[in-house]
């Protein structure tokens, strides 16, 4: 296996930052995963820990986290040409119309 996902919890940072207080996802994979990790000298590996996106410290669901640098640009390369997708579930309070609907945004080379 290359990879392992874990279920993020809202309120759970997952990188380290200044401004951030407390235990991050990234802190966690390090101090149970280290000696995978650490093993390698490659750069953007070292630096993302493995993971191959993020989700805001709001937001819970599934983390891509690779286990090597190999693995990790694969993802990455995934993500980018949108061979793997995200998909988010929102939860309403109150009345919505319509019931049912898909959000879709702009590309990022659209303009807004």
């Amino acid at each position: 296996m290359r990879h392992f996902i874990i279920n993020k919890p809202v309120g759970l940072v997952v990188n380290r930052a200044e401004s951030v207080s407390g235990l991050t996802v990234q802190d966690w994979i390090e101090q149970r995963q280290g000696e995978i990790f650490f093993q390698y000298d490659d750069k953007l590996f070292r630096q993302r820990s493995g993971f191959c996106h993020r989700l805001d410290k709001e937001t819970s669901g599934c983390l891509v986290i690779a286990k090597n640098p190999e693995a990790l640009r694969y993802y990455l390369k995934l993500f980018k040409a949108r061979k793997l997708t995200k998909e988010y579930v929102a939860l309403v309070h109150g009345r919505v119309e319509p019931t049912e609907g898909t959000v879709v945004l702009p590309s990022e080379t659209e303009p807004i």
